[in-house]
């Protein structure tokens, strides 16, 4: 056993009989002549003589396994288990889990309570809510103007300020008007920025100008700055955002931005009384397909027809309206219309629709002129057809702030035009430059308010009356979308429950499931039913959705989707929500332009909306 323990081993120690000096023995036991590994009788062959220094025979005894010792000697450390299973007890007396089940506690640890550290306040950490503006001062523009690099005499925005090199590159959340260098304004000026000091906005008014606060978030700042920059990315412009509720006493309005997309380029023949089978002939496309009318948006993959851009001033009559109209004579006509119409419909939300619905009722007779808002005998605003019209109210206490801050300058048209692309945005819809300039009419008649279309019309009808006014078949369609807010009476629709066309039954047009819906909600012919029953509050495409599922409410709505000629329309709306978006921008734009009044000779600006002037 010994002999087969030490053939294991390279080397071995004897130690000498002294215990002074231990003997290296060969590096092979078994090839030494001293100890023969495979003979029997090795103990008997070696003489206790032959090997004087040894303490005897039994002195291998001393080449044991006991005998060797680590190189570096260390006691380990007996492991505490933490279970029953370790042999310890249940958990020796540490607990389940926690703090003492471990081998101990975190620097800085309490015993559960708030750490000193955190009881401490933090110094110079960085709020991740917090605004930076870019300050400038007003001897820096004043100099500018000197220099010839601002025009004074037009409005100066941030862009204005950006273009003439008046800004850094560090421009993150706006500019902020510090009053730097005031002595050097001596002349009107009419200023948008995102915040004004004091003594800054004293300074300009003193001189007979204004400042102007105005809100934009980051995205839409950079669409402000750089529109350029969505072109190259291929990307849609966005809209015009609101601001948060902390920040709504620090802003006038929302600032302006252009305009969100481009109109759909379509041919002039598609919004004629032609069918939809021209359209394939012209194009080389089916007009079915969503993919052709996006490509059509940025004029791609057109042949062989000849593709038409809308514009803001395709019509002759508005040529004199302009963007900037009251940058000089009322800087904040705008924002005063906004902060009114915000305020009414923060009460009233109904008052969104209401409002779109009076623009266009105002439209569609002798254009836009404000006649609808007349209130003597006689008028549209008296006749039956227009009993069920709101929103006069809120049109009278616009009028009359801008009365006392601006008097006589803004007119009742361009109120009621405006009010309407904010009713859209406070709904969730987009936003739109409105050209300014409209003069208010002096005829109203009761008799002219039946032109308008009440829900019973046919195709063709809608698009004779639309045409009339220069607007076209995807005008009627887009404009149509409107109905995606409001409400309806049951009695404009009543018969297409029970004896649609007179033949004793329901339209057959119409979904079965919604048909026991609307014969559970009419009661009467007074009870209302949501235009949008899906989405009644929110301004998006579910209005076309409904369409295509035969869930449309009035006659003339599911008409669009059931006609050849506007059925391709309602189907790329419904699936491409942007499509819906952009074009109903440059619609609600033409509406507003129909039969304008823009002549001193032809129209006036009132003093109350409700009346023409006596003087």
């Amino acid at each position: 056993m010994l002999r087969r323990r030490l053939s294991v081993l390279s080397t071995s120690i004897i130690r000498s009989t002294n215990h002074s000096k231990p003997i290296l023995r060969y590096p092979s036991i078994q090839s030494h002549p001293f100890l023969l590994p495979h003979s029997p009788n090795a103990y008997q062959t070696v003489s206790p003589n032959a090997f004087p220094d040894f303490q005897g025979f039994r002195a291998y005894s001393l080449l044991s396994l006991n005998d060797l010792r680590d190189r570096v000697p260390r006691k380990q450390k007996t492991r505490k288990g933490r279970g029953i299973g370790s042999g310890k007890g249940k958990t020796a007396g540490r607990g389940h889990k926690g703090q003492r089940a471990r081998k101990g506690i975190k620097l800085g640890f309490e015993g559960g309570q708030t750490p000193l550290r955190r009881r401490l306040p933090k110094r110079g950490f960085k709020n991740p809510f917090s605004l930076t503006f870019q300050p400038i001062g007003l001897g820096k523009i004043a100099k500018l103007i000197n220099a010839g690099e601002i025009d004074s005499s037009e409005l100066i925005t941030m862009k204005t300020l950006k273009d003439a090199g008046a800004l850094g590159k560090q421009m993150k959340d706006g500019v902020r008007l510090m009053g730097r260098g005031s002595e050097q304004i001596k002349w009107p000026i009419h200023l948008e920025v995102s915040r004004v000091t004091v003594r800054a906005k004293e300074a300009v008014e003193a001189a007979g100008g204004s400042v102007r606060r105005v809100y934009y978030n980051k995205l839409g700042l950079r669409a402000l700055l750089k529109p350029e920059w969505f072109e190259k990315k291929g990307r849609l412009l966005p809209k015009a955002a609101r601001p948060p509720p902390k920040q709504k006493d620090k802003v006038d309005s929302i600032g302006r931005l252009p305009a969100p997309t481009k109109p759909i380029p379509f041919l002039v023949e598609a919004s004629k009384d032609l069918p939809v089978q021209h359209l394939k002939f012209d194009l080389g496309h089916s007009a079915e397909e969503p993919q052709f009318l996006i490509n059509t948006i940025y004029g791609l993959s057109t042949q062989q027809g000849t593709v038409h851009k809308n514009s803001l001033n395709s019509l002759a009559p508005e040529a004199l309206l302009s963007i900037g109209h009251y940058h000089t004579t009322c800087p904040d006509a705008e924002g005063i219309i906004s902060r009114k119409v915000a305020a009414w419909v923060k009460k009233d939300p109904t008052l969104a629709p209401a409002i779109i619905r009076l623009h266009f009722h105002d439209c569609a007779v002798r254009g836009c002129d404000a006649s609808i808002l007349l209130n003597n005998g006689g008028s549209e605003r008296t006749a039956f057809e227009s009993r069920s019209l709101r929103g006069f109210e809120l049109i009278d206490d616009i009028k009359g702030e801008l009365e006392r801050r601006c008097p006589r300058t803004v007119s009742c048209a361009d109120i009621l035009t405006c009010a309407a692309r904010d009713a859209t945005l406070l709904a969730g819809g987009p936003f739109w430059e409105v050209p300014f300039g409209r003069r208010d009419g002096r005829i109203s008649l009761a008799r002219e308010a039946n032109l308008v279309p009440h829900g019973h019309e046919n195709i063709t009808a809608l698009i004779s009356f639309f045409q009339e006014r220069g607007l076209d078949l995807l005008d009627l369609v887009t404009l149509s979308g409107s109905h995606t807010i409001g409400r309806s009476t049951c009695s404009s629709f009543m018969d297409r429950l029970y004896n649609f066309s007179g033949s004793g039954k329901p339209d057959p047009s119409l979904n079965v499931y919604f048909l026991k819906l609307l014969r559970k909600r009419c009661k009467s012919e007074l009870d209302f039913v949501h235009l949008d029953v899906i989405t009644p509050r929110t301004f998006d495409t579910t209005y076309y959705t409904n369409l295509v599922r035969k869930v449309g409410l009035l006659p003339t709505d599911q008409s669009l989707f059931s006609d050849a000629r506007t059925s391709p329309f309602v189907e790329a709306f419904a699936t491409q929500p942007f499509l819906f978006t952009s074009q109903f921008s440059v619609s609600m734009v033409k509406l507003g332009n129909v039969q304008v009044l823009t002549s001193p000779n032809e129209g006036e600006i009132r003093v109350h909306c409700s009346y023409v002037n006596t003087v």
